[in-house]
C-alpha cells in the first residue's frame, strides 16, 4: 500500500497512469461506437460477394429450394436474407449507408449453380450484366466493323472488332449474343495439336479416322478431348463451370460448295464445349464476295486471325476428312492429321460485367465470385 501511495505521489508517475487510463477509455469508447454502428461496412462489390456467401449458406440449409433442372433459375431476395437474420438492413451494411434492393439469382447450369447478385442502390450503384453492356445502342453498327443486330440476336462482324473478353484468366472473343441474352464465345488459347479422329476407317482400310463427331452414342477423339478438358477441375473449377450453359451444336456434315449454307442436317443437344462449325467461320466476314466465293470469307474476318483450329464439321463427300481453319482459310484435312483447337462455349445471360471496352488493350472482364467470403 505504501508503495502504491509513493507512486501516486510522484507527479511523473501520476501523469503516466492518468494518461494510460484516458487512452484505455478512448479505446473502449471507439469499440462501443463501432458495435453500436452495426459492424462492418461494405463497398458495393464487397456487398455483392457477401450476398452470394449468405445465399449459399441459405441454400445449404434449404437444398430442396435450389433449381433442380438444367437452366432453371430461382430468386432469393435481399429481404429474405434480412428476415432470416443473415444480414442487417442495407443502410447498416453499405459504406454510403444507402438503401438497396435486389436479389441473388441462382441458375442450374448442367448441375453447377451460378449465383448472381443483382443489387440496385439507386443512383449510387447497380449491378451490371455483360449482355446489357454489350448491346447498348452506341455499340450497334449497320456497316463496317462492330456488333450487328440480327433476327436471332447480335453478332460481331469484321476483323477490327472490340469483342475481346477475359474470363477466369482465359482470353476469349465474343461471337454474339442470342435473343435470350446467352453469350457465344470462342477462346484464343494456343493448345497442343491433337487429332480430330484416328479410328480405323474401313472404307480407307487404315487408321485415317472417321469424320463423325458423334454417332451411335460414340464420341470422336476430338469430342473426347473437349469433354476431358471440361472435366478438368484445375482449369475449370466447379464455380467456373457454373457460368457455362448447355446448347445445341450443329454436327451435320457439309459439302465444299455448301459450307456457306444456313442448313443444318443434324444437331447435338445439351453440349457445353464444342468447336466452330464451318458456317461459323464465314459469318463474321464483311467481304461482299463472301456469299459467292468462300475464299473471300477470310477477308475482314477476325476468326481468320485466331490461328489453326479444328472445326466440328465433317466432309459430306468423304468419311475421313474434316474442315479446319488453316492459314486464315477453311480447308479440308484428314481427320487423323494434327491441329490445335479453340473451344466454343456459351455464357449464362446473368454473368456480371466488371469493366473494359472489348479492345485488345482493355478487354471486357466478367465479374466472378469464386472465393466469396463473409
Amino acid at each position: 500500500m505504501d508503495t502504491i501511495k509513493k507512486i501516486w505521489d510522484n507527479p511523473v508517475a501520476k501523469k503516466a497512469i492518468m494518461g494510460l487510463g484516458i487512452f484505455i477509455l478512448v479505446i473502449l469508447i471507439i469499440i462501443l461506437i463501432a458495435a453500436c454502428s452495426g459492424g462492418k461496412k461494405y463497398t458495393y462489390e464487397e456487398f455483392e460477394a457477401k450476398l452470394i456467401y449468405e445465399a449459399q449458406r441459405y441454400y445449404d440449409a434449404h437444398k430442396d429450394r435450389l433449381p433442380s433442372k438444367d437452366k432453371d433459375t430461382t430468386s432469393l431476395s435481399i429481404q429474405t436474407l434480412i428476415d432470416n437474420k443473415q444480414i442487417r438492413d442495407t443502410t447498416e451494411m453499405t459504406k454510403d449507408k444507402v438503401s438497396c434492393r435486389g436479389s441473388v439469382e441462382v441458375t442450374n447450369n448442367n448441375g453447377y449453380y451460378l449465383y448472381t447478385p443483382m443489387l440496385d442502390c439507386g443512383s449510387n450503384y447497380k449491378s451490371s450484366l455483360l449482355k446489357d453492356e454489350l448491346v447498348k445502342d452506341e455499340n450497334i453498327v449497320t456497316s463496317g466493323n462492330g456488333l450487328y443486330k440480327t433476327s436471332d440476336g447480335y453478332i460481331f462482324k469484321g476483323d477490327m472488332v472490340n469483342n475481346n473478353l477475359i474470363f477466369n484468366d482465359i482470353s476469349y472473343r465474343i461471337m454474339g449474343i442470342d435473343n435470350d441474352g446467352v453469350i457465344k464465345v470462342i477462346d484464343t488459347t494456343k493448345r497442343e495439336s491433337v487429332v480430330w479422329d484416328d479410328r480405323y476407317n474401313t472404307e480407307k482400310a487404315s487408321a485415317m479416322g472417321i469424320n463423325d463427331y458423334f454417332t451411335n452414342n460414340l464420341n470422336s477423339r476430338i469430342k473426347d478431348t473437349l469433354e476431358k478438358l471440361y472435366k478438368d477441375d484445375e482449369v475449370f473449377p466447379s464455380e467456373i463451370k457454373a457460368y457455362f450453359v448447355t446448347n445445341s451444336v450443329c454436327i451435320g456434315k457439309m459439302s465444299v460448295n455448301d459450307t456457306n449454307s444456313n442448313i443444318c442436317e443434324s444437331k447435338l443437344d445439351n453440349q457445353v464445349f464444342s468447336l466452330l462449325t464451318a458456317k461459323d467461320f464465314y459469318i463474321p466476314s464483311l467481304d461482299p464476295n463472301c456469299e459467292s466465293n468462300n475464299k473471300a470469307c477470310m477477308n475482314y474476318n477476325y476468326l481468320s486471325l485466331i490461328g489453326n483450329s479444328w472445326t466440328v464439321t465433317g466432309d459430306k463427300d468423304s468419311t475421313h476428312k474434316v474442315y479446319k481453319i488453316s492459314g486464315g482459310d477453311l480447308e479440308l484435312k484428314n481427320a487423323s492429321s494434327m491441329s490445335s483447337y479453340k473451344i466454343v462455349a456459351y455464357l449464362d445471360k446473368n454473368v456480371l460485367f466488371s469493366g473494359g471496352d472489348g479492345s485488345e488493350a482493355n478487354p471486357y472482364v466478367i465479374k466472378t465470385f469464386v472465393s466469396s467470403k463473409k
